[in-house]
């Protein structure tokens, strides 16, 4: 495993969810006067007790046995704590720029996260990895300031004009496919005979659209039973492995799903090809902001640390590795 000495942009939120963040009985280790200093970072310490911490979640996280691999452990502990001092700077620039996290808006940041969970179901899964849910808050809050200051100092001076994403489309357009697509119709109900009773109508030359409006259950049937256009892995298995199957015209076999009894029919089929540059335009856009917001986090965050005073207690830190 290569640690490198500057964060990852896109593994930083995922760190601060990973790593225990400030609880209070972290802060309470802090204030005892014994605990060593591993690191001064401005106006902040951080302890060794806190390294210490960080160390044992990630050997648990990993599986990693520092006794058998030193010089591996002594990588681990430096990189941990040069996320612990890269956190402490974003989150002291976010003081100084007044960038808060509002109650409502960690509320609502935290419904987003627990959606599929009811609070308490939440708090047994937490429970169950040893995470103390008011510590999960705890970083939570800190995660949202995170990313309201890269949003500000960050993602906000950046754009992607409109002669960059021609350029790139010209020299990657063979990277961007549309693939095979059909339009089906479908006619879904609730047990098998009247599945089959449609299917013989439709043998006799009923039309399918109308036996759709009158029979279909699913919402499409008032519109002919039209589930517009879609490639392979849209819908479900099951939809895939009949519609792709059949040529324009034709209609299914009844097919039974979780959903009920199917039967389909192809109206329309679109050859895969190469997507044009409208197309592909809203594709590009997002990777080209992605590389740079990645490239400017990388700028600004070295820029934050140049700035600041930041001192690592060498004597301490190698105690933690005396003692391995």
């Amino acid at each position: 495993m290569v640690f490198q000495k500057s964060v990852a942009y896109g593994c930083l939120i995922l760190t601060f969810l990973v790593l225990p963040g400030c609880g209070k009985n972290n802060r309470q280790k802090e204030a005892n006067n014994r605990d060593k200093i591993v690191a001064h970072v401005n106006y902040d310490k951080i302890y060794l007790s806190k390294l210490s911490k960080e160390i044992k979640q990630f050997e648990a996280n990993y599986g990693i046995i520092h006794a058998e691999k030193k010089e591996r452990y002594q990588k681990i502990s430096k990189y941990i704590l040069e996320e612990l001092i890269q956190k402490k700077l974003y989150l002291q620039e976010a003081e100084r720029l007044k960038i808060k996290a509002l109650d409502d808006e960690i509320e609502n940041y935290v419904k987003n996260i627990i959606s599929d969970y009811s609070q308490e179901s939440f708090k047994r899964m937490l429970e169950s990895r040893n995470i103390d849910y008011d510590e999960w808050n705890f970083r939570i809050r800190e995660n949202l300031l995170f990313q309201k200051l890269i949003d500000q100092e960050v993602k906000s001076k950046i754009e992607t004009k409109d002669s960059e994403i021609k350029s790139y489309y010209k020299a990657h357009s063979k990277d961007y496919m549309l693939p095979e697509r059909v339009q089906a119709l479908q006619i879904v109900v609730n047990n098998e005979l009247e599945a089959e009773t449609i299917y013989n109508r439709l043998l006799e030359g009923d039309d399918f659209s109308k036996l759709a409006q009158s029979k279909s259950v699913s919402p499409e049937g008032i519109h002919g039973g039209d589930l517009g256009v879609f490639s392979r892995d849209q819908m479900p298995k099951e939809f895939d492995d009949a519609v792709f199957n059949l040529k324009v015209g034709q209609f299914s076999k009844v097919v039974q799903s979780p959903y009920g009894y199917h039967i389909f029919k192809v109206v329309r089929k679109k050859r895969a090809k190469n997507m044009n540059l409208k197309d592909s335009r809203g594709k590009i856009k997002k990777k080209l902001l992605k590389e740079k917001e990645k490239k400017e986090f990388l700028i600004w965050s070295k820029k934050l640390k140049e700035k600041s005073i930041v001192i690592i207690k060498e004597d301490v830190l190698s105690n933690i590795w005396q003692k391995t």
